[in-house]
């Protein structure tokens, strides 16, 4: 795979997906509201307002997934020598892909752990908008149901343990990856010296 290639997957993974995940269950969520002052045809009769509004919705669900990312690699950065693969993960991605020590596998398992984060902040987002829409004091044209609030909050938990469970699988790809590298460090080592 060229890197171009891998950058571009990287951006479908971290930012159109979780975009178009988000805005699907958006719609979702507001068709079961039973609100009808959305003009759907017209955004889908729209290539540019259907992008726009994808878009939209897929940068900001990827600037608030930088934040918690920051805010992960300042930790993981604090405390690196009990946390050695998640300091990896976060603080030291870029210059460990740039060494091209990785294969696709672990590759595609880091952007799977970024993709389910994202995803569950696209899900935080749609719950902040149920608690709005139930409400009462709030100007939403309809309010949510119930049984909508305990949905988004199971599917906004449901999706945090998909993206601790991801991660986990990230830190345990960059180990054995990490293991491999030196591994063959060893043996290309002890074949010089023989």
């Amino acid at each position: 795979m060229t890197t171009i290639d891998f950058k571009n997957l990287w951006v479908n993974l971290t930012v159109v997906v979780p975009g178009m995940v988000t805005y699907g269950m958006w719609r979702i969520v507001v068709m079961l509201m039973g609100y009808r002052g959305i003009d759907f045809e017209t955004i889908d009769g729209s290539a540019l307002l259907s992008l726009s509004v994808l878009f939209a919705i897929a940068i900001l669900q990827q600037a608030v997934g930088i934040s918690i990312e920051a805010m992960l690699a300042g930790f993981f950065y604090v405390f690196e020598d009990k946390w050695v693969n998640a300091h990896k993960l976060f603080v030291g991605r870029f210059r460990t892909l740039a060494t091209e020590r990785y294969n696709e596998p672990v590759m595609r398992t880091i952007g799977q752990f970024f993709l389910s984060l994202n995803v569950w902040v696209g899900q935080v987002m749609i719950l902040a908008f149920v608690i709005y829409a139930q409400n009462p004091a709030s100007l939403a044209p309809v309010a949510a149901p119930d049984w909508l609030l305990w949905l988004s909050i199971a599917l906004t938990m449901i999706t945090l343990f998909v993206a601790i469970f991801r991660c986990w699988n990230a830190t345990e790809a960059i180990e054995e990856a990490e293991k491999i590298a030196q591994k063959k460090v060893e043996s290309k080592s002890s074949a010089m010296g023989s």
